[in-house]
This record gives C-alpha cells, sequence and structure tokens, in this order.
C-alpha cells in the first residue's frame, strides 16, 4: 500500500477543497470527524518511515559543524549581539551557518573548516510579526496581544487530566497574558474572542508555550490567509529527515507545502537569548515569515486529515525551523486532541 499522504499538486488541493468542509464561523462552527480508525494512520506513519531516504552525514562535515558551534557559544558567552544558526544539510553535504556577523568574525568561526562549511549571511529570524476564529479554536489561526505583532496558534493537546490547551511559540508572548483572535474588535476577557492566557515554561531552550483557559478542537486551518477551511487532527509524531511532504498553515502565508526536513539537531542562537535546540530545519516550497510562529507543521493524509509534526519557530529566505512534537509532548506531557477527544 503507497503512503496515503496527499502530494502538494493541484490534484491534490483539488481533493481537499472537495472533501473538506469549511468552518462556518462564530455562530456555527463545523468540527471535522475523522474516517479512520487511529490504526490506519498510524498504518501510515509507519510506512513514511520505511520509505524515507537515507541521509548520508559525513564524519569531516558533523565535526565541523560541532566545531562552528562550539565557537559560536563562545561567541555568545562573550557578549555577541550577532544571531546565529548552525546543523548539517545532507542534501548539500555541508555544514550550514547562518549569521548577520562581520566577515572576520564568521572567519573565526569557520577556521579550518571552510570547505565542509556553507555560510549564508541571511540570520533567522523570529516569525513573531486566518483572521478571526471562535470557540472551540483552532489551530492556525492568528492571534494577538493587544497591539502586540500577532502569532499563530499551532494544534490542541491535552493532559493526562483531559486538560485541553493550544500550543504556540514561546517566544509570541510573556507567562500570564492573555490572548483573543487577531481581529477581535475587543480586547477583554468576558468576549468570545477571547482565546486564553499563556503559560510559558522553558523559553527560550523551548520555543513553545501553551494557551489554556477555554475550548479547543483537534482541527487546524488550512488553505489561503483568510480562509474558514479546516481539516481534522488525526495523529501526531516526530519528522524525518528527507521527507519533503511536510506544509505548515500560519496567518501569514497561509498553508504552503512542500517542505522537506533537512537536519532534526538543528540549534537557532539569537542574541540575548539561551539557544533553541534541537530544532528541526526544513528547506523548500514557501517558508513561514513573520506572523506564522506558532503555526501547526504537519504532512496530510489522502482523507484530508493531517499529522501535527510540530510548530513553526523561525525562518530565513533558504531555510525554516520548527519545534518538533516529540519535544512539546516531553515538556508539557501531553497527547495530541482529536476530534471528539
Amino acid at each position: 500500500m503507497r503512503i496515503p499522504f496527499i502530494r502538494t499538486t493541484l490534484a491534490a488541493a483539488a481533493v481537499l477543497a472537495a472533501v473538506v468542509t469549511p468552518a462556518q464561523g462564530a455562530t456555527g462552527k463545523t468540527e471535522q470527524t475523522l474516517p479512520h480508525d487511529s490504526a490506519y494512520y498510524e498504518r501510515a506513519l509507519a510506512e513514511e518511515a520505511a520509505n524515507a531516504p537515507v541521509l548520508e552525514e559525513r564524519p569531516e562535515v558533523a565535526a565541523a559543524n560541532e566545531a562552528v558551534r562550539a565557537r559560536v557559544h563562545e561567541q555568545l558567552a562573550a557578549g555577541s549581539r550577532h544571531s546565529f544558526t548552525t546543523f548539517t544539510d545532507p542534501t548539500i553535504g555541508k555544514a550550514v551557518l547562518l549569521t548577520d556577523a562581520p566577515r572576520e568574525v564568521v572567519a573565526t568561526l569557520v577556521g579550518e573548516h571552510a570547505d565542509h562549511v556553507t555560510v549564508i549571511a541571511d540570520p533567522v529570524l523570529n516569525t513573531a510579526s486566518r483572521k478571526y476564529d471562535s470557540a472551540p479554536f483552532y489551530g492556525g489561526a492568528g492571534i494577538q496581544y493587544y497591539n502586540d505583532p500577532p502569532c499563530t496558534t499551532g494544534y490542541a493537546v491535552k493532559t493526562a487530566l483531559a486538560k485541553k490547551f493550544l500550543v504556540t511559540a514561546g517566544h509570541c508572548y510573556d507567562n500570564g497574558q492573555s490572548v483573543w483572535v487577531e481581529n477581535s474588535p475587543n480586547n477583554t476577557q468576558n468576549t468570545p474572542e477571547h482565546l486564553g492566557s499563556v503559560s510559558l515554561d522553558g523559553y527560550p531552550a523551548h520555543d513553545m508555550a501553551l494557551i489554556g483557559g477555554k475550548t479547543y478542537s483537534g482541527n487546524i486551518y488550512v488553505g489561503g490567509t483568510n480562509s474558514t477551511t479546516s481539516v481534522p487532527v488525526a495523529t501526531a509524531s516526530n519528522p524525518i529527515k528527507g521527507v519533503y511532504t511536510y506544509c505548515h498553515s500560519g496567518r501569514s502565508t497561509g498553508e504552503q507545502c512542500g517542505h522537506g526536513v533537512v537536519s532534526l539537531d538543528a540549534e537557532v542562537c539569537n542574541y540575548g537569548e539561551t539557544c533553541r535546540k534541537p530544532v528541526a530545519a526544513f528547506k523548500g516550497g514557501v517558508l513561514n515569515t513573520g506572523g506564522d510562529s506558532g503555526a501547526p507543521f504537519y504532512t496530510k493524509f489522502q482523507d484530508s486529515s493531517v499529522a501535527i509534526r510540530g510548530h513553526v519557530i523561525a525562518a530565513n529566505s533558504t531555510y525554516g525551523f520548527a519545534e518538533t512534537w516529540g519535544r512539546v509532548q516531553a515538556k508539557y506531557n501531553v497527547s495530541i486532541v482529536t476530534p471528539g477527544a
């Protein structure tokens, strides 16, 4: 049996449009249901993993990446105000350094490993910057705190006591802040647009936060930036290196697919913050941008449902970055919410 994931083609988009019922807005949202049992989705994930290409990493490239990363840590400890992101990309056979540091600093970082390191003078930016969700709240929707730049909700999770939360990026908001749907006309806590309060624990080492206190559903928005279309979440699993069927769905770029994971050990370091590691690095397709932080990172099944693989946190013009599902699950001891669960 072929892996029942939707490939990113116009035909696939037409299939989705035909089988997915739009969310209906504030007066009566329709929560999508799953047409198959959990075993169907687990078999699909297992087949995806079995068929994933093996991306070999040469020892000299791994050594170069570790050497550059160690020197980055020295720069940060000395008070550097630049950003540095390091990882290996087996698709090009080199370590990658993304930075805004000047040439002389880059030369010090790369040193004797110049033949094994690609330097891109394009720093990674947090992508904090579809527009009016309603309860039960979905992933993939725009959210805001008063006049601060908006972010995006990721997906719903639940604790062992069945308490539900929405996941978003940790760099978006402070602990205890209230957040509202993006186009809320009145940011007060007794309005339908109040999405809940932020629980932030472990940022910036873990770029994730939980939003709680309201009702949340196992669905995410897909389609364009003002889409009313949603799909159900079937399961969750870590992304696989070498697979190019990943998508994100954010308030700024909408749903974009064709992302391929090249590293599961990327390290994103910004001035004044603890480095975020390990996170997934991906490339291909239209990448996430400002306002997309927290957006779900996922793969599609042929029945229109999705498998959550994490949430996006940062990008530059070449690579995007995502916290993986496994890191969220381990940090908060949660499980994924599916429709009706």
